[in-house]
């Protein structure tokens, strides 16, 4: 793709071959590659399976049409087969770059493999990356980063072919920032030309003129790292040009000079040392001279306002690269994530839109100038449309089994429930009583992807409840940013080994049979204070965890939870997720509904004051104990103990201890006891 004109690198991560190396097969790893070859744009996701030339270039164009936020340089010098790149990272101002890491990679092209059915050349394989496949930490000063790594190069690569890759990356997603590559010829010299130049300094004029003062301190080392003897020239270049040369340089002395460019911009400046023996590698730099193009809108946020969507913003008073930003914006590029582009004249706060149908949008918007368009800020993911109330079952399984589900609400909950191929096909708002999300079994198996991730993530930070299943999604798959909200703890990539199932705590007392597909299930383990309720008793570990973290509520299973039937039916696990999701119940003119399980719910409203309902369930009846604890341990209130009837029960708590007097804010416990059915949750009290 490069030699085709496109300014990026492609580097070959090889497994199960002779190119295999340990920072290929971790970098496979992270990314989740479970096919061969993969291609993996990005950080992921893969484009679809088998992929042409015209898919790859349709992905790279995608990717580029994104403004990175940072540049990048490097520079350095190998000396016998021992490689340092020095590299540079500048980030525009007020970009955002999370989790920013290097990656320096040595790769090799033009190399030929022959085997008894191919006979060609590989390139941009991953030789090695310095210092490993976990890179090396950015740490800003200012908008600047400098890192220094040194590898050495097998003698078995063909040193010629060696072409230096580095990019940075968001190491937790993967995702590319911005990337450079460099010819091996870049870090040669000869061992008697002069070293690097230190101190290396562009400092703009800060007025906005078209003028930048450079400074640096000639080399007082040659390239082998003995002193220096000749200096005959320090050679200054603009963007690969020559601009200036001093004729009198002094070993290990100052060096300056002030470049005037023609045209405001993006400058990137190569200081080195020459003498009889050659130029020496050089010092890189890069910045913005003269007047800049508006930063970034501020405060950006898209409401739906009357099935219509409102952007607003704070429009930015600096320059996108740092530089002086004079000249006033004129307006807006906005686009829509449909592809819609408006072109918003004059300086504006806000905009109105009226979108063609309802669903999922998401806006950019570019303020622009007289010098150009500045730096380009997305807003929030925002459902605009009318709304929609219930239960959405997102089946996003290749052997659906939504409609199974579906059914199994009918006799517990009385609102909507919807089943969807297509998470974005419903608004996933407050007004969502619980999402379920269907991924299916390995090889008839969904990978949920980040953008769909994301989706999830919103819904629940607002409050929702969420349950999720897949036999790859929690151990095998790549791990998105929905994956944490579960507390789940993925053991290892399980086998097909679950023919019975457990329940537990909320569904303690209850076992089914497994009838739904069975292959590398993933062993789970609860992360406290999430608890187990389900497990394979059989090989001895959990396959389902449930979560309240006060706020949301998830439920994650490594199987298809339409697959259990036997002693207990798949009614009887509804239930009990639907009671600790809390949304259960049935009318007033609707038949009553026999309870199947003993279980708590979380009390409501969480945090509370002064009062909080706790809810439950009696499978059957008996002597019942709810107690309250502080975190101590000791006792503050016993709610219930008492004899009660199979049913539904509900108790208020109006934040007095036995005495009758108020208790403090904090967080209290409060534990039932039915028969061998025992549990505890947490509550806050804040006043």
């Amino acid at each position: 793709m490069f030699d085709e004109g496109y300014p990026i690198a492609v580097a070959c991560h090889h497994n199960m071959d002779e190119f295999e190396c340990d920072d290929s097969i971790a970098r496979i790893g992270e990314m989740g590659i479970n096919l061969y070859p993969t291609l993996i744009p990005d950080g992921g996701p893969e484009p679809t399976y088998p992929y042409t030339h015209q898919i790859l270039e349709n992905k790279i164009n995608e990717r580029m049409a994104i403004p990175s936020p940072c540049t990048i340089a490097i520079s350095g010098q190998l000396i016998d087969n021992e490689l340092t790149v020095n590299v540079s990272v500048v980030k525009d101002a007020g970009a955002e770059m999370p989790n920013a890491r290097v990656q320096v990679v040595i790769t090799e092209i033009d190399i030929p493999y022959n085997d008894p059915n191919y006979n060609y050349e590989m390139n941009f394989v991953n030789r090695d990356m310095i210092l490993d496949h976990n890179g090396t930490v950015l740490t800003f000063n200012g908008n600047l980063a400098e890192v220094s790594v040194t590898g050495v190069l097998d003698p078995s690569w063909n040193q010629g072919n060696i072409i230096v890759v580095a990019f940075v990356e968001n190491g937790a997603t993967l995702e590319v920032f911005q990337a450079s590559r460099e010819d091996i010829e870049m870090f040669l010299a000869d061992p008697n030309a002069p070293a690097i130049p230190t101190d290396f300094v562009t400092t703009p004029d800060p007025t906005g003129t078209l003028s930048c003062d450079l400074s640096w301190t000639n080399p007082s080392l040659d390239f082998s790292g003995n002193p220096l003897t000749e200096l005959l020239e320090m050679r200054l270049y603009r963007d690969g040009d020559l601009i200036y040369t001093d004729s009198n340089p002094t070993i290990g002395g100052a060096g300056s000079y002030t470049d005037v460019p023609s045209d405001p911009g993006l400058y990137n400046y190569m200081i080195l040392g020459y003498n009889s023996f050659g130029e020496g590698p050089g010092a890189v730099a890069t910045t913005w001279i003269g007047e800049d193009v508006p930063n970034v809108v501020e405060d950006l946020e898209l409401e739906n306002v009357g099935n219509q969507a409102y952007v607003s913003w704070t429009n930015p008073t600096t320059g996108f690269h740092g530089g002086v930003f004079n000249n006033p914006i004129l307006g807006y590029t906005i686009e829509r994530n449909d592809g819609t582009v408006v072109d918003l004249q004059g300086i504006a706060t806000d905009f109105t839109d009226t979108v063609p149908t309802a669903g999922y949008y998401q806006y950019t918007i570019t303020p622009y100038n007289v010098i150009g368009d500045g730096g380009t800020a997305t807003t929030n993911l925002v459902w605009i449309g009318d709304g929609f109330s219930g239960i959405v079952i997102c089946d996003l399984d290749p052997t659906p089994t939504g409609d199974v589900l579906q059914s199994a609400f009918q006799n517990y909950y009385t609102g909507s429930v919807v089943v969807t191929n297509d998470i974005n096909g419903y608004p996933l708002t407050t007004d969502v009583d619980a999402v379920f999300v269907l991924l299916g079994i390995y090889s008839n198996n969904f990978v949920l992807t980040e953008t769909e991730a994301t989706l999830l993530a919103a819904y629940l930070e607002n409050g929702g409840n969420l349950y999720m299943e897949g036999g790859d999604t929690w151990c095998y798959d790549t791990q998105t940013s929905v994956h944490p909200y579960f507390n789940i703890d993925p053991l290892s990539d399980g086998s097909s080994d679950l023919s019975n199932v457990d329940g537990h705590d909320f569904l303690d007392g209850l076992s089914w049979t497994y009838t739904g597909e069975n292959n590398y299930i993933d062993q789970l383990a609860p992360i406290e204070p999430a608890v187990t309720i389900f497990s394979n008793p059989t090989i001895g570990y959990d396959c389902g965890i449930a979560y309240d973290s006060g706020t949301y509520k998830t439920v994650g299973t490594s199987f298809e939870i339409t697959g259990l039937g036997g002693t207990n039916s798949l009614d009887d696990a509804i239930e009990g997720i639907i009671n600790f999701f809390g949304i259960g119940g049935v009318d007033a003119d609707d038949e009553i509904v026999p309870v199947t399980s003993t279980s708590l719910n979380q009390n409501y409203p969480n945090p509370f004051n002064p009062t909080t309902t706790i809810s439950f369930s009696l499978k059957e009846a008996g002597h019942v104990s709810i107690k309250i604890y502080n975190m101590r341990g000791q006792l503050v209130k016993t709610l219930v103990n008492a004899e009660l009837e199979n049913d539904y029960h509900e108790i208020v708590w109006n934040g007095k201890d036995n005495s009758g007097k108020n208790t403090a804010s904090g967080v209290y416990f409060y534990k039932m006891k039915a028969g061998k059915f025992v549990t505890t949750k947490k509550m806050i009290l804040m006043k």
